[in-house]
């Protein structure tokens, strides 16, 4: 889950509005958590800019009580509507005038959202989330023409023996004479999102790479847990820079919370937090996924897209798709090829009916399906069509659009780049349901001089591809070809100085894909049925289509031969069937 609410909810409140009256340009926030251990007191002070004459400031309803609100020291008079408050200036500002809106909430945050919190307010655990539906714990301007950003400092007063973690900045602490502590965040950008996370955890820290600091309970499944993502977080932040840009923070924060939330985990501004639940055994498959959170430091919180069927593309399937690049660059591309393949099959065989395009609006199943598991997958596709380098070139050209991207201008840039254009790609991919199921044949001849002719062909529906083929021989050797697929059809025919003991179509799951051998049974796709085959379909027996999202069954439909999603003897039977039918 990312950063988006904030985004969009600002978004729509200020969409239409004829010009921006009134532009934030700093607040500074002080909160207390020592005063009262089950309510929050903020004092905000907002230095602002009037860029039209006005009488009067809009803001985003609070999700604290409001218990004060002055224009440059006068008292204003607020008046709530059902999604703004507006307060009326004491004189008519004219444009060019600057003035300080000062505020004091106080008392218990409103953390609730349907049947889920949002946010949480104890004497051992606080976090606030930034704005959303229920409003914001520091002051949103609605009077904008778009999203109002603006440099931001939080000053966190706290028991002496709690800690804290905010929007991706170390902290600054200071002793208080009365034995508390002050701790002090400074955004290092403009920023829109504001929250934290304090209580009575304890520390961990990454070993290496990026700093990276963690909050969670004295709990060791848990610190073991959050030591990994760190670990691992730590090191992606170099990676995904060289790649994408530097983020705007200097130091990586995870928290861990509690309480019924929304997600299992959520991202925004530097600082991912994840709800303690995953850290159970029962769940330690998610925990090994967390840095798809990290992902949106770069596709939600440096680049998002003001198009609502754009807008997931942008943020969730580009957060997946790095997860897995990312891991792959640490661990191996069998690393990465299980990611692609995992979301993959889970949209293929466990999406619910009513299928949608990856180019939805988020907020249903079927779109979680779609963009994140789909989506992801079909980056990786583009990557295959486009070369890395040309896909990195528009990707780093979304993130210099910052909260304007936009599909059009990322495929511009992957042309300039690199001369392929991924028009057809976006509107089949993108812009339709389904995917291609491929009969694939494949022969291999012998020929004069001892060259060995291998033909490959893959016909289905009309989905563009560039698919990888992988070719192994009998000595371990082993050399790369590609096999491009256009108007449903696609061929390749090779002249090879020995036949290959397997050749493998898609090794690593570049595309959400059926391959269907046109000579059943021919797994290894040689042309023939026989020991290489059974091997191949014994290696995999045990593998399954899981019924849970994010768990990995490690199953590739090719070698499910009688289609029950599952492989084990029936399939190793049909091969020896086959096999034995020559």
């Amino acid at each position: 889950m990312t950063r988006l609410s904030s985004l969009v909810l600002v978004g729509l409140l200020v969409a239409g509005r004829a010009e921006a009256k009134v532009d934030f340009l700093e607040q500074e926030l002080s909160v207390d958590l020592v005063k009262d251990p089950t309510q929050v007191t903020v004092k905000a002070t907002v230095k602002v800019a009037v860029t039209s004459a006005t009488t009067s400031l809009i803001l985003l309803p609070t999700s604290l009580p409001l218990v004060s609100l002055a224009w440059n020291g006068t008292p204003l008079t607020v008046k709530k509507g059902s999604s703004s408050l507006v307060a009326e200036l004491p004189a008519p500002a004219a444009a060019g005038e600057q003035g300080t809106l000062s505020a004091v909430l106080a008392g218990t945050p409103s953390c609730s959202y349907g049947s889920y919190v949002t946010c949480l307010r104890s004497a051992s655990l606080t976090y606030l989330m930034p704005a959303s539906a229920s409003g914001a714990w520091y002051l949103v301007n609605l009077d904008s023409a778009s999203y109002d950003t603006f440099k931001a400092s939080l000053d966190l007063l706290l028991p002496a023996a709690q800690r804290a973690l905010s929007i991706g900045v170390p902290a600054k602490v200071t002793a208080q004479p009365d034995g508390s502590a002050l701790w002090r965040f400074v955004a290092n950008e403009p920023t829109l999102d504001l929250l934290f996370v304090a209580g009575a955890l304890v520390e961990v820290s990454s070993s290496g790479g990026f700093p990276a600091l963690g909050l969670c309970p004295d709990v060791a499944a848990t610190r073991k847990g959050l030591q990994a993502a760190l670990d691992e977080g730590s090191k992606l932040v170099p990676y995904f820079s060289k790649l994408w840009g530097a983020p705007p923070i200097s130091e990586l924060h995870y928290g861990v919370v509690k309480g019924s939330t929304p997600w299992a985990g959520t991202s925004y501004q530097g600082l991912i937090l994840l709800n303690e639940i995953i850290f159970a055994p029962a769940y330690e498959y998610i925990v090994a996924q967390v840095n798809h959170e990290l992902g949106h430091l770069w596709w939600g919180t440096m680049a998002y897209a003001p198009s609502a069927v754009e807008s997931g593309f942008f943020s969730e399937s580009l957060a997946e798709y790095s997860l897995w690049r990312g891991r792959g660059e640490l661990a191996g591309e069998a690393v990465r090829a299980t990611g692609s393949r995992m979301n993959a099959v889970w949209y293929m065989y466990r999406r619910p009916a009513g299928d949608l395009p990856v180019l939805s609006q988020l907020g249903s199943e079927s779109a979680v399906f779609a963009i994140y598991h789909k989506g992801s997958t079909v980056v990786r596709t583009l990557e295959e069509a486009a070369g890395v380098d040309a896909l990195d070139a528009g990707l780093r050209a979304v993130i210099k659009a910052g909260w304007s991207a936009s599909l059009a201008d990322f495929v511009a840039a992957v042309k300039a780049a690199g001369g392929v254009d991924l028009t057809p790609y976006v509107q089949k991919w993108l812009g339709t349901v389904g995917y291609p199921t491929l009969k694939v044949s494949s022969t291999i001849k012998g020929a004069t001089g001892g060259v060995v002719v291998l033909t490959l062909a893959a016909s289905g529906e009309d989905f563009p591809l560039k698919l990888p083929v992988r070719l192994r021989y009998a000595d371990g050797k082993s050399e790369a070809r590609a096999l491009e697929v256009k108007g449903g059809s696609g061929a390749l025919s090779l002249e090879l100085a020995a036949r290959p003991a397997l050749v493998e179509l898609d090794p690593g799951w570049t595309a959400v894909r059926e391959l269907r051998p046109a000579l059943e049974a021919d797994v290894s796709l040689d042309g023939q049925v026989d020991g290489a085959d059974l091997l191949e379909v014994a290696l995999r027996v045990g593998t399954s289509l899981p019924t849970v999202r994010r768990v990995d069954g490690k199953y590739d439909p090719l070698y499910d031969l009688d289609g029950d999603r599952q492989v084990g003897e029936p399939d190793l039977e049909r091969v020896v069937a086959r096999a034995s039918a020559k």
